[in-house]
């Protein structure tokens, strides 16, 4: 049994981890990664891995201007004129679905086009947390230093030292209350959703796994499954529909990879039956 982790692409972005992590794997948006990371490709995707880096590099050109304060549109000569006139308006969209949640139907090529929408989110996705694992890593090695630095302080003039001290703890409260949101649970899984197969395992972080609790109902796993997972906590399952575990009432029309059921999994709480 080998499980698909979500929401979560990459394993430093998560907060906390249950046992048997080597047994999960994380999904690859398209890009070209190196073997042996944890990381894994689905088919289906309609960028391939050379469009899914440019695509990417698009982003963080796009979301640097933003930061910059340059208006965007004055990145489109350098970026490619037209196709960087689509590619902003592209990311508008993702924004504008992100926003939703719903895409619109689009007539001959919904399947494809909603490939390519849920593929350049996941990309955005990938982007957002390589920022939150940054921020992360800044704060702990900020926080491993801070000690030497305040002892580091010689100056003959206390005002000065008081004055110092208080501006390098300005900085830890900064990077400690530094956050970087990401896109909800619900929004990943129906997009990942668009390139599993029907049947395949989720495995749920625990935001994810404590709103299914309160959607569905979750037996113990068999303990075979559980093994091989690798899992010392408790874990338990639910294989519904994907439209049931996000909460609607039907499948969407415009929505078919939604009927697919999958079996999701989760860790560590008591649950029915256990």
């Amino acid at each position: 049994l080998v499980a698909w982790w979500l929401p979560e692409l990459h394993a430093d972005a998560l907060s906390s981890f249950p046992v048997g992590a080597p047994q999960f794997r994380f999904l690859n948006p398209g890009l070209k990664l190196p073997d042996g990371e944890g990381w894994f490709c689905v088919e289906g995707y309609p960028l391939s891995h050379k469009e899914s880096e440019v695509c990417l590099k698009d982003m963080r050109a796009l979301e640097e201007a933003a930061l910059s304060g340059v208006p965007v549109q004055m990145l489109t000569s350098e970026l490619g004129g037209k196709k960087a006139q689509q590619n902003i308006q592209e990311l508008a969209d993702i924004n504008a679905f992100a926003t939703s949640g719903e895409t619109a139907p689009d007539r001959g090529k919904m399947l494809l086009q909603a490939r390519l929408r849920a593929q350049k989110l996941l990309l955005w996705v990938w982007l957002l947390e390589e920022h939150l694992v940054e921020v992360r890593k800044l704060s702990e090695c900020f926080s491993g230093k801070i000690g030497t630095m305040l002892e580091g302080l010689s100056s003959t003039d206390e005002d000065d030292d008081d004055a110092t001290k208080a501006q390098i703890m300005a900085i830890q409260n900064t990077l400690a209350s530094e956050t970087v949101s990401l896109p909800s649970w619900e929004l990943v899984l129906e997009n990942t959703a668009l390139f599993l197969k029907a049947g395949e395992c989720i495995a749920c972080n625990e935001q994810m796994a404590a709103s299914l609790r309160e959607r569905l109902s979750f037996t113990p796993l068999a303990d075979s499954a559980a093994y091989t997972l690798g899992a010392c906590a408790s874990c338990a399952s639910a294989s519904v529909p994907l439209w049931q575990a996000l909460g609607k009432s039907e499948c969407p029309e415009n929505k078919p990879w939604l009927e697919k059921t999958m079996l999701f999994i989760v860790f560590g709480e008591k649950t029915d039956g256990i």
